[in-house]
């Protein structure tokens, strides 16, 4: 990388509050990626078979104990246009004015962006029904807040996109 290069990304960088793009260790991106993917794909799988399974509305379990094709595909794009929305753009902006208001990005602005994101995202489900609410759609998304935060945004979509490539057809096992 040039130098110039080298200076517009780290700028870039100190404006976004340390958010990036790609991952600045991508063995411990990978690694961290496929813990996020497993934890939430075990969570949901035994949250919704094993102690939802009775209470879930009809039509979630219709959703997800049909055809795996091409519903997966779908959710996966559905879960890039999430990421795209509440962290590349409502997370960077946080980001952003953080540095503008303080000069830096904090660990506690940068948790509570997280928290924040992921309320905006899915904060009517939680209200809904808060306990499930809270493990079923907002902690995976604070997941994928920690790893856009950690490791850039790229290591995010990729974990949650690819998450539904192994949770949906377990969802369907489960549900069926």
């Amino acid at each position: 990388m040039s130098a110039a290069a080298a200076t517009l990304a780290q700028s870039l960088t100190y404006r976004s509050g340390g958010l990036t793009l790609r991952p600045a260790d991508t063995g411990r991106a990978v690694r961290d990626c496929a813990l996020a993917i497993i934890a939430v794909t075990a969570m949901i799988v035994l949250l919704d078979g094993a102690f939802y399974k009775d209470l879930l509305p009809s039509d979630y379990v219709t959703f997800y104990t049909a055809p795996l094709w091409p519903r997966t595909m779908l959710i996966s794009l559905i879960a890039i246009g999430e990421e795209v929305r509440f962290r590349l753009i409502l997370m960077t902006a946080m980001f952003a004015l953080g540095v503008l208001l303080r000069g830096h990005v904090s660990v506690r602005w940068a948790i509570a962006t997280i928290v924040l994101c992921q309320i905006a995202n899915v904060g009517a489900l939680v209200l809904a029904d808060p306990i499930y609410g809270v493990f079923r759609w907002w902690l995976p998304g604070v997941v994928w807040g920690w790893l856009y935060w950690r490791h850039g945004w790229f290591a995010a979509v990729s974990a949650h996109a690819s998450t539904h490539l192994f949770m949906d057809p377990l969802l369907m096992l489960a549900l069926s």
